[in-house]
């Protein structure tokens, strides 16, 4: 025990000497910093989209539309082409959710076909949409009463129902279909920071890998039996020392759970890089080649898990290769 405790001692300050160890734990929070100062001045990207489609043009749809499409508290009602866009779309995050009316609702309430008048597409979980939901209901409700009500009340001429329209009470004559979508991986703006943290921290195996090859003279005073363990201590120690560096780089950025989420998916994640770089250490002995390695996963990293761009939109063959890239797995959180 009293030899694990001065390996650990020897390994933390092995690595609070490293000025680029150093260096790294103060740019991760910065990295944070600046994805989060970018939110906070570019209004356009904190104005949620959300999807309107008609499967069929008429008079009712039309007012329906044209009364909420545009900037509508917060959020931007848009035009969809399709109901698949939108599906696609809500999926991968590149809009929120999106209300699909279907043909025919006028003459589906009055024959009695109260169901399915209208499509909500939503992410599982999402609590904007709810809200979202609430809101296009309200002016959706406003112009579907107007034509409908009359139908139910008996009003022959509109002077005597806008009359009475403030005193009557309507019934559930108007009802939601919900279609629930998981979450697709994608590279939100809101997430740039936190992609970036982790191909830094998966390519900072081969960094550890490098200075491990260094200091692989060492391992002559470690016992055969006990060498394992101080190879696996090696690679977790830098990553030990990292968590509070990285947590705030979530935090500072924008967490999406809490802030014990937040530890808990970069304690794992941090471990598994760990174990990584211990079976890398005995594949790839060469400092040479540790080296040249880097910018090449670096690169496979950004373009694979995605980073920025999502390629497998066009490369279908890279959605498979992703989940060999540790970064994907915290970057889909």
């Amino acid at each position: 025990m009293r030899e694990i405790r001065s390996w650990i001692s020897i390994l933390i300050k092995r690595n609070i000497s490293n000025r680029a160890f150093i260096v790294l734990l103060i740019l991760i929070p910065l990295i944070g910093l600046f994805f989060r100062c970018i939110d906070l001045f570019d209004s356009d990207e904190n104005v949620e989209i959300v999807y309107l489609y008609a499967e069929e043009s008429d008079r009712f749809t039309n007012a329906v539309i044209e009364n909420i499409v545009g900037e509508y508290q917060g959020f931007e009602f848009v035009l969809a082409d399709s109901q698949e866009q939108i599906e696609i779309d809500v999926s991968s995050h590149k809009a929120l959710c999106g209300y699909v009316l279907v043909s025919d609702q006028l003459d589906r309430v009055l024959e009695g076909k109260t169901s399915r008048n209208i499509i909500a597409i939503e992410r599982i979980g999402n609590i904007k949409s709810s809200i979202v939901r609430e809101l296009f209901f309200s002016q959706y409700y406003k112009e579907f009463t107007k034509t409908v009500t009359p139908y139910y009340l008996g009003f022959e001429n509109r002077t005597e129902y806008d009359k009475n329209y403030d005193e009557l009470i309507g019934g559930s004559i108007l009802d939601f279909e919900i279609i629930e979508l998981e979450s697709t991986p994608t590279t939100l703006h809101y997430s740039y920071g936190k992609n970036i943290i982790a191909i830094i921290l998966a390519v900072y195996v081969l960094l550890i890998n490098v200075q491990f090859i260094s200091d692989s003279k060492f391992l002559i005073a470690v016992s055969p039996s006990k060498k394992s363990g101080f190879r696996l201590l090696y690679f977790f120690i830098p990553y030990l020392l990292m968590i509070p560096s990285v947590v705030a780089g979530f935090v500072i950025e924008g967490y999406r759970y809490s802030v014990l989420v937040e530890i808990l998916t970069t304690l794992v994640y941090l471990v598994a890089l760990s174990v990584i770089g211990f079976v890398i250490s005995y594949v790839i002995r060469h400092r040479t080649l540790s080296i040249a390695l880097i910018p090449v996963l670096t690169i496979a990293y950004v373009l694979i898990c995605p980073c920025f761009v999502d390629l497998s939109q066009f490369i279908p063959f890279l959605r498979y290769l992703r989940y060999l890239c540790p970064p994907y797995y915290l970057m889909r959180l």
